[in-house]
């Protein structure tokens, strides 16, 4: 981006407004076509924005108090309202695995399943069968897109922050080029708004339960948790990273009696910050709506979490693909036995979102035994694994 001398004058002025002038302190040095990269790049960032979004995470308190609610079952109410085409999934998923040594999208990632389907696969496969449940119209199976069709297969990218030292300063990467982060999940609702996605958004589907849940409370947002598996488990409790919680405080234990959230499982921990968050959100869509008008800022909303049993939702990935795996045959084989059906020591089966969703529709398993290790893609396959 070219550039004059006013345009410089200009830009750096509004940086050293907020304090973050030292970013020209080599501009002088650089070549003309490097100043111009460099130029480019300082004027696409919104200073003031990120610096007053900076200094409000450094001044900040945590506060993860919740409002109570007696447990409840919401699920047929939440399966309406995704029928009624008033509920959107969003899946995010872009980033790369590095944790897992693996490179491609974290949704194309692998746990070595019977099925052979990837994250995104297991995820399409579960909107699938919730649009049965809701019976909503049946869409057409396609390759490219998971089994789902491609009007209901949206992409949107993601935008980038500058990194601070944790003195709330900007940091360079080079002479020439600031130290830029991706924006995270923070940055979702600002990416919603400026790429045209809630209006897409209006007519997807997601968790019945969940939905209810936060009809019923009327939040703006809220979160699904489950309880930790130990206190120094590296998941985020609320709306706090789990590396801001010290050693001492994740041990930290509370009477259990008094929690203050919602709760549709037996399964609650007993820590201070025991409640994981398993980036399960829900928004109302006039808090996405509103996002150009708090994007810079830490606005407070009505919010809500609702626990959830960690068996039935959520297994860090993190910890090894091997863990989740067997994670996934333990649930599967609680809703075969549940349904009636014994399964026997050492069978692992892999029970295909398409057939159920949370166990429904397994009344076929009553009285006869899983003998044989496998993936069921339909009933009708049933036979091929009983004795």
């Amino acid at each position: 981006m070219s550039f004059t001398d006013q345009d410089y004058r200009v830009l750096k002025t509004r940086y050293e407004a907020v304090v973050h002038g030292h970013v020209f302190a080599f501009f002088k040095e650089l070549t003309p076509s490097q100043q111009e990269i460099f130029y480019s790049q300082l004027a696409s960032i919104q200073v003031e924005q990120v610096s007053r979004i900076a200094q409000d995470i450094l001044t900040m308190g945590h506060d993860n108090k919740v409002t109570q609610d007696p447990a409840k079952t919401w699920r047929d109410l939440g399966l309406q309202l995704i029928g009624q085409n008033r509920v959107a999934a969003i899946l995010m998923t872009g980033g790369q695995g590095t944790r897992l040594c693996s490179s491609p999208p974290k949704g194309c990632y692998y746990i070595s399943l019977p099925s052979h389907k990837c994250l995104f696969q297991l995820h399409a496969d579960r909107i699938l069968r919730l649009q049965t449940l809701s019976k909503q119209k049946k869409i057409r199976a396609t390759n490219n897109y998971f089994g789902l069709d491609k009007s209901n297969f949206l992409y949107f990218q993601q935008g980038a922050i500058p990194c601070f030292t944790l003195k709330g300063i900007l940091m360079f990467e080079q002479k020439d080029k600031m130290a830029i982060t991706p924006d995270g999940n923070g940055g979702l609702y600002d990416a919603l708004y400026k790429q045209g996605i809630i209006t897409s958004l209006k007519q997807r589907v997601t968790k019945p339960v969940f939905v209810e849940h936060c009809v019923f409370r009327q939040t703006d947002c809220s979160i699904n948790v489950v309880p930790k598996s130990h206190p120094e488990e590296p998941v985020g409790v609320g709306v706090v990273e789990f590396s801001e919680i010290s050693e001492f405080s994740a041990h930290q234990s509370t009477d259990t009696t008094s929690s203050s959230s919602s709760s549709i499982g037996d399964e609650v921990s007993s820590l201070v910050f025991g409640s994981s968050n398993i980036v399960s959100h829900l928004f109302s869509t006039g808090f996405l709506e509103s996002a150009s008008i708090f994007a810079d800022q830490l606005e407070y909303h009505t919010f809500s979490a609702l626990h959830v049993n960690r068996s039935s939702e959520f297994s860090l990935v993190k910890n090894g693909p091997g863990a989740t795996r067997q994670d996934m045959f333990k649930l599967h084989a609680k809703h075969v036995e549940q349904a009636g059906r014994v399964v026997a020591p050492q069978v692992k089966i892999e029970l295909s979102p398409l057939v159920s969703y949370f166990g429904e529709g397994l009344a076929i398993f009553e009285g006869k035994i899983m003998a044989k290790s496998g993936i069921i893609h339909a009933l009708v396959d049933i036979s091929t694994f009983c004795l």
